[in-house]
């Protein structure tokens, strides 16, 4: 017997409970239920993903927060990344977002921002697939147990695993350097750092791609993300490299007779129709 449940939303999570029906002697009643949860789909957006959290719909369309719980549980804590006023990584932006680990202690919890999905593009039009994005954050104190963490990884199964591009904790966090016991607030530019990172070029073309920023709260200091981008890099239709150059194995030519060996390599998407190859001797053509 099956069941089609349609009218779902993408990228949720749907609860279901099975209940036994059982006849006692007299009468028939309920058994204990069976519950299962089921995942929908990712909703897939085109590239680039641009989000500097201007708007106030947080999280932002097709984006979803994974709010964990103490030492890895996944009972949900309330304790996870939220949209503030308050400071920002460009000129003019007050707006991010916020893991607030100073005030709140997550003992350990693993607070989880994923962006919405996208579809990994064929190597034949793009070179790369690169994320970017500024954080802030200063350590509490030199105390491993106090060592706030942020993670950036990838997901090809809508955030059910993740696999790890950077990771980064305590003073190896830090964009701004030294400890302050003092909340932490980058009200300067200059307390901002941005990192860039490259998605593994082994990620089969059509696969489902989402990134996730998972801070891990310690109870040590305010954490902040701004300005996350994914963005593909495209193949220029014309890109022409020179692997392999010889003239000869000779080290001494006792002839001035030579002829050059030359590998050229067109790492472009177009066809190559032509190109001008220049020799110089001693600086001059």
């Amino acid at each position: 017997t099956g069941f089609v449940h349609t009218g779902l939303q993408a990228d949720q999570t749907y609860y279901y409970a099975l209940f036994p029906y059982q006849f006692n002697g007299t009468s028939w009643e309920y058994g204990a239920p069976v519950l299962f949860a089921g995942n929908t789909a990712c909703a897939v957006k085109a590239l680039p993903i641009e989000e500097s959290f201007t708007s106030t719909t947080y999280p932002p369309l097709g984006w979803r927060l994974q709010d964990g719980g103490p030492n890895g549980s996944l009972v949900a804590d309330g304790k996870t990344w939220r949209r503030l006023q308050l400071a920002g990584s460009s000129a003019g932006d007050d707006i991010s977002v916020l893991m607030n680990a100073y005030t709140q202690n997550g003992n350990n919890s693993k607070e989880t921002l994923r962006t919405a999905a996208f579809t990994m593009p064929n190597a034949s039009v793009a070179d790369s697939v690169i994320v970017l994005f500024d954080y802030a954050y200063r350590a509490y104190a030199p105390d491993a147990d106090l060592a706030d963490s942020l993670e950036v990884a990838y997901s090809l199964d809508c955030g059910t695993t993740y696999q790890t591009l950077w990771k980064a904790g305590g003073a190896g966090l830090a964009s701004v350097p030294g400890f302050s016991t003092a909340e932490f607030v980058p009200f300067n530019l200059s307390d901002w750092a941005s990192k860039q990172l490259k998605l593994p070029a082994n990620i089969p073309a059509g696969a489902t791609v989402s990134i996730g920023f998972i801070g891990t709260n310690k109870f040590g200091q305010n954490l902040w993300l701004d300005n996350i981008r994914v963005r593909m890099v495209e193949r220029n239709k014309a890109d022409l490299s020179l692997p392999g150059l010889a003239a000869t194995t000779d080290t001494v030519l006792c002839s001035t007779i030579f002829t050059p060996r030359i590998l050229l390599r067109n790492n472009g998407a177009a066809m190559l129709q032509s190109a001008q190859i220049v020799l110089l001797q001693n600086g001059q053509r």
